[in-house]
C-alpha cells in the first residue's frame, strides 16, 4: 500500500518504526569502538539498533573509555547520577539505567558518528 494511501495512525506507526534517519548520542564509547546507549525506557533503542536507514550519533571526546568494562561503569556511576538530576528536576522521579543497547557493529555506512572536541552531554 503507498504511504500516500494509509491511515494517520498508520502512518505515523511504519515511520516510527523505520525512519530514514535517526539522531541520538551515547554515553559511552571504548577505544575500540564499541557504543553504549543507556535508556531508562528504551524508546530510542529500536530505532537505532535496527529500524532507521541511517543513525547519526553525536558524542563528546570524554565519552571515550579504554573498554567495555569502563564504558559500563560510565554508564552506571557516571551518566545515571547526571540523569538522576536532570530526571528530578524534570519530572520529580529518579532517573533509571533499565535498558543498555551495545553496539559493537552494523551494516557499513549505517551508523555515523559524529564526536566533539569538548564535553557534550553526560
Amino acid at each position: 500500500m503507498a504511504a500516500q494511501n494509509l491511515p494517520s495512525r498508520q502512518l505515523r506507526k511504519e515511520l516510527a518504526a523505520a525512519p530514514d534517519y535517526a539522531l541520538g548520542s551515547v554515553q559511552a564509547i571504548t577505544e575500540d569502538g564499541e557504543l553504549l546507549i543507556g535508556s531508562a525506557s528504551g524508546s530510542q533503542i529500536a530505532t537505532i539498533a535496527w529500524g532507521a536507514e541511517n543513525v547519526v550519533l553525536v558524542a563528546g571526546l570524554q565519552k571515550v573509555v579504554p573498554d567495555l568494562d569502563a564504558a559500563r561503569r560510565r554508564l552506571r556511576e557516571h551518566s545515571l547520577p547526571l540523569e538522576d538530576l536532570r530526571a528530578q528536576g524534570a519530572y520529580g522521579q529518579n532517573g533509571q539505567l533499565n535498558k543498555v543497547l551495545e553496539i559493537y557493529g552494523d551494516t557499513p555506512g549505517r551508523i555515523h558518528l559524529v564526536l566533539i572536541r569538548r564535553a557534550v552531554g553526560y
